[in-house]
């Protein structure tokens, strides 16, 4: 399911510059009840666009993106997926990231769509698991043992890599009968 931001926002009396925590928690809640509404909650991701949104302040995502995020996170094999966004949305963002990992002592990071609809992760995330990370997206479809054998690592430290990247929801996992596959998420149609 892909989200204007622009859109969603206008709907309830916001503009393109957005800021207030109340104000992101009450797009969140906005656009909750249309998932809903639309039975879209049973799909792999949500893809939000913020195409058209010239600036947003860091209370605003804390308002908005911690609470989506939350309940994406529920979902099994569903994450979130942000493109369109203007280097001010982004400058932003980064800091809201900081800001989140620093108060609440929590890492948190999303996956960003560039304009060749290709993921790529946003947020503080080490070298071995960004890596990791891209090894799957490369490979798509991968076990702990190939990352084991790829990277020279023991089969405990491979599973843990990829448990950490299915709990930060920048990948998801399927049961081969064989053993656990890790596969990246995709966009639908892209």
């Amino acid at each position: 399911m892909e989200i204007n931001i622009s859109y969603e926002a206008k709907k309830i009396g916001l503009d393109n510059v957005l800021v207030l925590q109340v104000n992101g928690r009450n797009l969140y809640k906005s656009i909750l009840k249309k998932i809903y509404e639309n039975n879209e909650y049973l799909l792999d991701n949500i893809v939000l666009s913020f195409k058209g949104i010239m600036c947003v302040d860091i209370s605003f995502l804390e308002g908005f993106l911690t609470n989506l995020n939350h309940f994406i996170m529920g979902k099994s094999n569903s994450t979130l997926i942000l493109k369109d966004m203007c280097k001010s949305v982004e400058m932003n963002l980064n800091a809201f990231i900081l800001y989140y990992t620093k108060i609440y002592n929590k890492n948190i990071v999303f996956l960003k769509m560039n304009d060749v609809h290709e993921l790529d992760v946003v947020g503080n995330l080490s070298n071995r698991l960004r890596e990791t990370f891209h090894y799957v997206k490369m490979h798509q479809s991968v076990s702990s043992k190939d990352i084991a054998d790829h990277f020279s690592i023991e089969l405990n430290t491979a599973c843990n890599r990829l448990s950490r990247l299915v709990k930060l929801n920048l990948l998801y996992f399927k049961d081969s009968g064989n053993g656990y596959i890790y596969l990246p998420f995709e966009v639908k149609g892209s």
